[in-house]
């Protein structure tokens, strides 16, 4: 099943958590972020949903219902849950 975010954008992995207008007025600010909240620590495979923080990250500006857009993604960096694993964060 699709979500708006893969018929506006094509992408099946994310949802839009935030669509906002800018200073500029033919530009809107839209926010992405992953729909999994869970991932393996690419160190001990070991899976975490603990958040440590959320950087967002501009990636392009895409042309949208007659106006610029400014695609931003909210990346979600995990905290690894083993304790023995050397990796403390991952995206």
């Amino acid at each position: 099943m699709h979500n708006f975010t893969s018929l506006l954008f094509g992408l099946d992995e994310v949802q839009v958590i935030d669509v906002a207008p800018t200073t500029c007025p033919d530009l809107l600010r839209v926010v992405i972020e992953m729909i999994e909240t869970q991932a393996a620590c690419p160190s001990c495979g070991v899976f975490s949903g603990g958040i440590k923080e959320r950087p967002q990250r501009r990636i392009k500006d895409v042309p949208g219902s007659g106006q610029q857009v400014e695609l931003w993604w909210r990346k979600r960096r995990l905290k690894c849950v083993e304790a023995e694993c050397p990796t403390q964060s991952f995206t």
